[in-house]
Parts: structure tokens; sequence; C-alpha cells
């Protein structure tokens, strides 16, 4: 685990990722032995909805050594000048190198003491296997994780290039919308039995929303994977996106729904489904009028005969044109 990817917080130093929106908690404590009793850590473990908790040995060293760390970074970052007198710039080169090996001995205190914790998560004792302290972490994560995202796995495999992906369904055709519609079953399901209750109890999806429902517990899936699965219902014909009252086009969709400040303006709303016979009666007539039969999605249908009635009235303006003039 890369641990440049959090930022410190001095409360039992929290540990925040992702920022937040994302916010999954690593809480680290110090205490003094038999301060606490491990059943407190074991409690805390399983509020807001679950979190790590890293129960440090105390070491007085590790608060003297990072505090000295933290304000000699600031001085050298505050008072250095290319203008200061050399004995001075020989001062805080010296005063560097020694923040240096102070970050070093920091970081072997730590991993030490990472490595030789006792960890909580979802209200559980964890036991770890590892020795060496990212495995230790990423352990911990993978626990927490497992209790307390159980619908994190309806996505079967999280894409390697989602914005890529997306611009390829939103590209799909017929065929490949069939391979659409088998992909991350159970997630979309999920997502299509949410509009459908919200239909149903008229109450209006709002994209931005949407996302935020899915990125917390249970589910924990990134934006873009949401983002993929609504195009994927999109283009299937199960939904239709709104922005301003009016139905997004299908070429405009990518560019907006990728636009943070645009996802509190679009809705996603259940599109109402023509009955099968209907639609099978539309095509019949169409190839009666036209003797060639349309698609068997709506869509396409849709498309197949207003271009075929745009054919028409081109021919009889042609036609029209003739009687007119005679030429």
């Amino acid at each position: 685990m890369d641990c440049s990817r959090f930022t410190w917080q001095r409360l039992d130093w929290v540990l925040l990722d992702g920022g937040p929106k994302r916010r999954r908690n690593l809480r680290w404590t110090t205490a003094e032995p038999g301060l606490w009793e491990n059943s407190r850590f074991q409690r805390d473990s399983s509020t807001d909805g679950g979190q790590v908790v890293i129960k440090l040995d105390d070491d007085p060293t590790l608060e003297r050594e990072l505090r000295q760390y933290i304000q000699t970074e600031k001085y050298l970052r505050t008072k250095s000048d290319d203008t200061l007198p050399e004995t001075t710039k020989r001062i805080h080169r010296s005063m560097a190198e020694e923040n240096r090996e102070r970050r070093e001995r920091l970081k072997n205190v730590l991993g030490q003491l990472v490595s030789d914790a006792l960890y909580f998560a979802a209200g559980q004792k964890v036991e770890i296997k590892s020795s060496s302290p990212s495995m230790a972490l990423d352990e911990a994560l993978e626990y927490l994780i497992d209790n307390t995202f159980p619908k994190m796995a309806y996505i079967g495999k999280f894409s390697d290039d989602p914005k890529r992906e997306l611009q390829a369904i939103l590209r799909s055709n017929d065929l490949q919308k069939t391979a659409i519609a088998g992909a991350n079953t159970q997630a979309m399901e999920e997502c299509r039995d949410f509009i459908t209750l919200s239909d149903k109890a008229n109450h209006p999806i709002v994209l931005f929303d949407m996302l935020e429902k899915y990125g917390k517990r249970p589910y924990g899936w990134p934006d873009d994977e949401v983002l993929i699965l609504i195009s994927s219902l999109l283009v299937l014909g199960e939904i239709q996106l709104m922005m301003n009252g009016a139905p997004i086009t299908i070429d405009k969709v990518f560019e907006n729904i990728t636009a943070p400040r645009k996802q509190r303006s679009i809705t996603v709303a259940r599109r109402k489904m023509t009955d099968p016979k209907v639609l099978q009666q539309c095509r019949n007539l169409g190839k009666d009028v036209f003797s060639e039969m349309g698609p068997d999605s709506e869509d396409g249908l849709f498309e197949f005969l207003r271009g075929k009635s745009r054919d028409w009235q081109s021919s009889l303006s042609n036609y029209k044109s003739l009687a007119d003039t005679g030429a």
C-alpha cells in the first residue's frame, strides 16, 4: 500500500483514503499497556459502518521524532533563501540531512510498530498473518472490504481503461449490445431494480446522487464503473438520460456524464418500453409498406421507419417538381 496516497490528521491519527467522498477509515492509536481494553478498540472498529483500528504499542520516540521532523521541514521550507549567508546555508543543509536521517528512523520505527500492532476491523479482532507492514495493512483492509462492502463483488472485473470502455459502449452496434447485456449482470440488475423502484415511487434520480449511492457501503463501486453500468442500460434501451427537460442524444452522452459539474443536472429516467406485440405489429406493417422487415429493437425499428419515410418524402418532392414543371 502506498501511504503517500493518504493524508494524516492528528486525531488518533486518522487515515483518509481518496478524499471526502471515498472515505475509508484507518485509525491508528497508541495506548499505554492496560489503559484501554481490546474490547474498546473492537467496538470502535464497528463505528461509521466499519473501519480498521490499529493499536500500536506506545513508543515515546515516535511522537518526539515526528514532531521534530515536521518542525524542521516547516522551518527549512519558510526560511531558506538564496540571499542567505553561506554559513547559514551550510547550517540549513546540515539540518536537511539530519531530517532525512530522521525520516528513515521514523519509517523504521513506524514499520516495526505496524508489524507488531493489533488489528481490529468491522467489530472483530483480525488475525494478521504477514509481518510486512504494507501486507498487514492490506490484509486488514481486505477484511474490512469483504465484511462491509458485500456488494462490491457484483462487479466481476473492474475496467482497465473505463473511459475508453465507456466510449465503446456508447458506439456499440446490435451485435455488441448482446455482450453488453451479459456483462456484470448482478451489478446491472442492482441498478435496474433501483431505477425501477424509483420510477414507481415517482422519485427522480439525479446522476450525481446515483454515483454517491453506489460509491458508499455496501457497494464501494468507482464512479467510472457506475457510469459504465448506466451507459449499458442506456444503449440497451432501458433508460433515458435527461438534461434541462430533454433527452441527451447518444453522441452527447459521454461529454456530459463525465463532466462532474454537469452530473447534478442530469437525471436518469426509466424508459417506457413498447409492448412486444405492438412492436411486432409495427415491423409487419413496415414490411407491408416498404417490402423490408425492420430490426426487432425499438430504437432500431424507429430509425428504420424514419429513414424509409424520409426516402419516400424525398422521392415525392422530386415527383412534385416534375409534375409542376413538366421537366
